[in-house]
């Protein structure tokens, strides 16, 4: 994931991710990929972010 995020900044991109299930976003938060990655509740707030 980290990999394909550093390409995508490459070309000016970002990666926004859709995580629904608490039991996954507690890994985020305790790896700090929180910090790295937008993550949002549902797919409209991920678009949102993106304009």
């Amino acid at each position: 994931m980290i990999g394909g995020l550093k390409r995508v900044r490459e070309h000016g991109g970002s990666v926004n991710l859709v995580c629904t299930n608490p039991q996954i976003k507690k890994i985020f938060d305790i790896t700090g990929l929180v910090k790295i990655f937008g993550i949002f509740e549902s797919e409209d707030a991920a678009m949102k972010a993106l304009v």
